[in-house]
């Protein structure tokens, strides 16, 4: 399920037995407009914007962004300084591999932002809401976007791995009811920048 509420589905084709595995709208609908305007997909299993949707095993979306466009940062925190670097890797590559920057805010959220091809901010330093933290690019994957995430820190973990943190929907949940996430994860998605319901 997409942050606006969309619902996207298994299906014969989808998913592939790509890494990365993307859904079809269920039922075949067509996309909102914000989600056509706003997501890239990628060519890994087909996930191309208005085809199939690619979240699962791929922890974030991905945002069209021409070469050097700011990113700044969604919210206030202090950039990451995870075992010397600046984002939470989450065992897939290094972070400067990826063009990566995590920025801890309160209560255990992490955002993260990936293939960046300029960083303005070192591990540590802290940042403010709307404060550009790079530009965009493709650094470790292709074509030009910004990969953006949400961590949320395991209730009650407080060491540095991997497995203390957990996926939740960047946006926090507005599709009504209860987060499908939080069932699963039992962690409760909160919005970071913008009122909740």
């Amino acid at each position: 399920m997409s942050f606006t509420g969309e619902t996207f589905n298994e299906t014969v084709s989808h998913p592939s037995t790509e890494d990365s595995p993307c859904y079809p709208k269920i039922n075949g609908e067509t996309w909102s407009s914000m989600l056509t305007y706003l997501y890239i997909g990628t060519d890994v299993g087909n996930c191309r914007t208005g085809v199939a949707l690619n979240y699962d095993a791929h922890p974030g979306y991905d945002y069209k962004a021409s070469y050097g466009t700011p990113v700044k940062a969604a919210a206030s925190g202090t950039i990451v300084n995870f075992l010397g670097q600046k984002c939470i890797p989450k065992g897939i590559s290094s972070c400067s591999n990826l063009g990566a920057v995590g920025i801890k805010h309160s209560s255990g959220y992490v955002t993260q932002y990936l293939h960046l091809s300029a960083i303005g901010v070192n591990a540590g330093n802290a940042v403010t809401k709307g404060q550009v933290i790079g530009y965009s690019g493709n650094t470790g994957t292709a074509p030009y976007h910004l990969h953006f995430e949400v961590l949320k820190q395991v209730p009650g973990s407080s060491g540095t791995s991997v497995s203390h943190y957990k996926v939740v929907d960047p946006y926090g949940w507005t599709g009504g009811g209860t987060d499908p996430l939080e069932v699963v994860t039992g962690i409760k998605n909160a919005c970071l920048w913008q009122s909740c319901k």
